[in-house]
């Protein structure tokens, strides 16, 4: 009985034991499905998120490589259009060196080299308005830097252009060079050597009063020069003229043209007032008063103080005068006059120009604005010589003051007309010659202005504070 007690509760112990496996094994099963799932689940989200990432690197990818080729191609039109301007400037440099050669004058190689630019930037300008200027303009250097944007082109045939200017013109200054008789300092061309010294031998009573005094002196040697300066004030000014009566055609096209640029563009310019350009006071003086004329008769101004007075220190010049029984202070003063008389015959040339020109195409300008716009741009010119001559006499070195000069006739040009916009420059503008002279009316539309009275106190002030320090400056360092 003890035995059949003790099989029973075997058989009961197997069958415990098999359930606990059966229930194990149900509940491993039932683990690892979970586990399983879970896995597979994450798997799922992970091969999900890299297909996805997959996905996003391809884009980023492609849009990575449109980057690297537009700015490839930005990187290049600013290589390319950089290059255009070099080749331009050194085209340029060129024609300068091969008149310089020629000439052995540096007034005189300045003057027409900028001329030539100045005519050749002009034609290019016009020729869309006339027909007539479409052969001079295919051989105008600017056309071949401004005809295919290099931004947007990058190499263009205009480059090769102005590369072969520059190979013809350092050819030309090498032979040129070649010719010259150093000892003399002209070039050897038999028929011009002779013809100059048949000149020379020939007496000019004619002239002889113009070498009596310092300032007639310094007249006469830019007697020449000046010619070249009043012709291409001309050009600038008959061409505006000329230009005035297409404009006039269509006012309204040419106003929507001018509302559909931003002010900043004609501000930086010397235009505060855009408006004014669909007037024929406004139009013409948009050129010679406003932006291309107040430059060139600065450079005229800074430049005629270099060579009269800067240079003329550096070659010895100013001692042989100072040897004569004149005081130093008469010399500045002297030199000071022929820079205002040479800048007088320019505005002169302009305000007889003007006339002439406003009788030929009936623009309707009033003798009183003329003469007050040419009388402005003038004492502009003398400001800026003034501040130049005073800064020379305040350094040692002459170059740096001509230099702080131009410096600061840019930073004044660009106060006027940015302040105009920016509100952070507005009360700064007050400061600038050029707002004395400019304003925000044309000068063509206005008469005199009090403030052309400020522009010749700085140029008296320049001349005073000259004649004062050149007193007690020492020559020869």
């Amino acid at each position: 009985m003890v035995r059949s007690q003790f099989v029973g509760e075997e058989e009961t112990a197997e069958r415990a034991v098999s359930a606990l496996n059966k229930l194990l094994v149900f509940d491993q099963a039932v683990i690892m499905d979970t586990y399983v799932d879970g896995i597979m689940d994450s798997l799922k989200g992970l091969i999900q998120n890299v297909a996805q990432t997959a996905v996003s690197l391809a884009d980023a990818s492609g849009r990575l490589n449109a980057t690297a080729e537009l700015a490839g191609q930005a990187v290049q039109g600013i290589a390319a259009a950089n290059l255009s301007l070099w080749l331009l400037g050194l085209a340029y440099g060129m024609i300068a060196l091969a008149i310089g050669a020629f000439t052995g004058r540096p007034g005189v190689t300045r003057a027409v080299t900028f001329g030539l630019a100045l005519l050749a930037w002009l034609i290019t300008g016009f020729a869309p308005i006339f027909s007539w200027l479409d052969a001079p303009s295919a051989i105008s250097p600017f056309t071949w830097y401004l005809a295919e944007n290099p931004l947007l082109l990058t190499w263009n045939a205009g480059q090769l252009w102005l590369g072969l200017t520059i190979l013809i013109f350092l050819w030309l200054a090498v032979r040129v060079f070649e010719r010259r008789n150093l000892s003399t300092e002209q070039t050897v061309v038999p028929k011009i050597a002779a013809r100059r010294a048949r000149r020379a031998s020939r007496p000019n009573p004619r002239a002889t009063w113009l070498l009596t005094r310092v300032h007639l002196k310094s007249i006469w040697d830019r007697r020449k020069s000046i010619w070249g300066w009043i012709g291409g004030f001309a050009f600038v000014l008959l061409a505006t003229f000329a230009a005035w009566p297409s404009v006039s055609q269509d006012v309204t096209a040419f106003e929507n043209v001018i509302n559909a640029l931003p002010k900043e563009v004609f501000a930086i310019f010397g235009m505060t007032n855009p408006s004014a350009l669909t007037t024929s006071a406004g139009f013409v003086s948009s050129r010679i008063y406003q932006s291309i004329g107040p430059i060139m008769i600065i450079v005229f101004g800074v430049g005629a103080v270099s060579t009269l007075v800067a240079k003329e220190e550096t070659s010895g010049v100013l001692d042989m005068i100072l040897s004569n029984p004149v005081r130093r202070r008469a010399v500045i003063v002297e030199k000071a006059m022929a820079v205002a008389a040479l800048v007088a015959v320019i505005a002169l040339a302009l305000t007889l120009i003007t006339i002439a020109a406003d009788a030929l195409w009936e623009t309707g300008l009033t003798l009183p604005h003329i003469v007050a716009a040419n009388v402005g741009l003038g004492l502009l010119g003398l400001c800026f010589a003034g501040l130049a001559l005073a800064l020379w006499s305040l350094q040692e070195a002459s170059a740096p003051a001509m230099r702080t000069t131009v410096v600061i006739a840019t930073v004044t040009y660009f106060l006027n007309g940015l302040g105009s916009l920016v509100g952070a420059l507005e009360p700064f503008r007050a400061l600038s010659p050029f707002y004395w002279y400019l304003g925000d009316t044309p000068p063509l539309a206005k008469g005199f202005e009090p403030a052309y009275l400020l522009l010749l106190a700085v140029a008296l002030s320049g001349i005073w504070v000259a004649a004062r320090r050149f007193e007690t400056r020492d020559l020869a360092v």
